[in-house]
């Protein structure tokens, strides 16, 4: 199995703990977006994939398979999965973390270590999320490296879910690199104290606060329409922010789940959004 995300909280460079610049991100929990893999290992046959398009998926197995002593083992490698392609869901990184446990348990293993897989994954994609650590993580999305771990979970929040984009599909690795300054380490090390903050005493308007920031710097390089909308409509339900897929077109609003009216100020959200002709999303606990 390999789970996906709704976007990210934030995502931007940080410093790492060797004093320099490392971009990453911390991904938005979503349960309800799962990729599943079994691999039938075969002698003498070449390595396949169904559906065909699962590429990244088919080379984690065959980077699994010289890594267990099989370099020459084939087999047939199957992936289903319901996560959308294209939106920021982590549709690519469920894939391959699924592959990669479905090829090592044809080899033997049950248990993969996590940052195991976070290498395999990012030398088969790129760039990779950080879903499969249990915990959360700041992910070094190209460098498999973990750079900081919030030992405390996150404060139970309740996100609507929207799509800002329904008819676009982004391919993450076909965009632009960002381009980065020094004072946008320092913001973006700025914004990681408020999370860090927020989960040190689990606050969700502090969380909601530093996803927001990040939403917004990130659309000043590539613009996200309708933010600002979106920023809007949380602000006069009271939300506690906003978070976007920074590589796809889903975002949702960020309530406190712990506060009584939650609900009610979700569905007067929910209402807004549809009033403002924003497509509708997911509704779910983080």
């Amino acid at each position: 199995v390999g789970v996906g995300h709704h976007g990210e909280f934030l995502q931007g460079i940080f410093t790492d703990q060797h004093g320099a610049p490392c971009p990453a991100l911390i991904s938005v929990p979503f349960a309800e977006a799962r990729s599943t893999a079994i691999f039938y290992p075969e002698a003498n046959r070449a390595l396949r994939v169904s559906p065909t398009d699962r590429h990244k998926a088919l080379h984690a197995v065959r980077s699994v398979l010289v890594a267990q002593g099989w370099p020459k083992m084939g087999g047939k490698l199957i992936v289903q999965s319901k996560i959308q392609v294209g939106k920021g869901l982590g549709s690519s990184t469920a894939d391959v973390v699924a592959a990669i446990r479905a090829a090592f348990a044809a080899c033997g293993e049950r248990k993969v270590p996590p940052h195991m897989l976070a290498r395999l994954a990012v030398a088969a994609e790129t760039a990779s999320d950080g879903t499969m650590f249990e915990e959360c993580v700041l992910f070094a999305q190209r460098k498999a490296r973990v750079l900081a771990r919030f030992r405390a979970p996150l404060p139970p929040m309740f996100a609507v879910g929207v799509d800002m984009a329904p008819d676009q599909r982004v391919n993450t690795l076909a965009l632009p690199h960002l381009s980065w300054a020094d004072a946008d380490v320092a913001t973006y090390d700025a914004l990681l104290s408020v999370f860090r903050q927020g989960m040190k005493i689990g606050d969700a308007g502090r969380i909601g606060f530093a996803s927001t920031e990040s939403a917004r710097l990130h659309c000043v390089q590539r613009p996200l329409a309708g933010l600002d909308d979106l920023i809007e409509i949380a602000r006069r339900a009271r939300a506690a922010g906003v978070q976007i897929a920074h590589s796809g077109t889903v975002a949702s609003i960020l309530f406190d789940a712990r506060a009584q009216d939650h609900r009610q100020r979700a569905r007067q959200a929910q209402r807004v959004i549809e009033e403002a002709g924003i497509a509708k999303g997911p509704v779910f606990r983080v």
